[in-house]
C-alpha cells in the first residue's frame, strides 16, 4: 500500500515540475507573489485575487484585469472564480466600460453567485450609485435570513452579517420603509458593539 501526499500532489497538478505554468508566467507577476505560488500553490486563488488587487490599485488595469481574467478561468475553487469576477467588474467599472461589466454581471447572476461575491458586489454597486441593482445582491445575500425570523439573529453579531447591514443602508438610501432586519441593524448600531 502506497501513502499519497495530499499537498505534493495538489502542489504538482498546480505548478508542474518546471515551476509555474505559462499562463501565470505570463501575468508577470512580481518575484514576491511567484514565490508564494510556487510555497503555497493550494493557496492560489487568494494570492492571485490579492496580486490583482494590488495591481489595481496601482492603475495597472491590464494586468489587474489579466489576473482576474486567469482566476476566472482557470480557479480550482468556484469561490476564488467568482471573486474574480467580482474584481473584473471593479476594474471594468473603473475602466468606464459599462456595457461589459454589465455582461459579467449577468453572467455571474446566471450562474448562481454565492454568497460572499454577492455580498462585494451589493457594495461595489452601491458604490457606484446603482443602488437597485446593489439591492438586488444584498438581497440575495440575505435570502437565507429572510426567509427567516429576525428572532433567529437577536443574539448574532452584525459585523459578521455584512449583507444585512448593506442591505439596510442601500434601503434607506433609496427611501424605504424599515422593515423588521432594518430595524435590527437599526437598533446594533444604536447599541454599539456589546463586549
Amino acid at each position: 500500500m502506497t501513502s499519497t501526499n495530499p499537498s505534493a500532489e495538489v502542489k504538482s497538478s498546480i505548478i508542474g515540475p518546471e515551476g509555474l505554468p505559462a499562463r501565470i508566467a505570463e501575468l508577470e507577476l512580481d518575484g514576491k507573489t511567484e514565490r508564494e505560488l510556487r510555497d503555497h500553490p493550494e493557496e492560489r486563488g487568494e494570492i492571485l485575487l490579492d496580486a490583482a488587487a494590488v495591481l489595481q490599485s496601482d492603475g495597472e488595469l491590464s494586468r489587474a484585469l489579466a489576473v482576474f481574467q486567469y482566476l476566472i478561468e482557470e480557479a480550482v475553487d468556484r469561490e476564488d472564480a467568482q471573486y474574480a469576477t467580482v474584481g473584473k467588474i471593479d476594474v471594468l467599472l473603473e475602466q468606464g466600460n459599462e456595457a461589459a461589466a454589465d455582461a459579467e454581471l449577468q453572467d455571474l447572476w446566471s450562474h448562481g453567485p454565492m454568497e460572499g461575491p454577492a455580498v462585494l458586489l451589493g457594495e461595489l454597486l452601491e458604490g457606484n450609485g446603482r443602488l437597485e441593482e446593489a439591492l438586488t445582491w444584498f438581497d440575495f445575500a440575505c435570502r437565507v435570513h429572510l426567509h427567516g425570523s429576525v428572532k433567529h439573529l437577536g443574539d448574532v453579531d452584525l459585523a459578521y452579517v455584512p449583507e444585512l447591514v448593506g442591505r439596510a443602508r442601500v434601503r434607506g438610501a433609496l427611501g424605504r420603509a424599515a422593515d423588521e432586519f432594518d430595524v435590527l441593524v437599526g437598533t446594533n448600531r444604536e447599541n454599539g458593539p456589546s463586549d
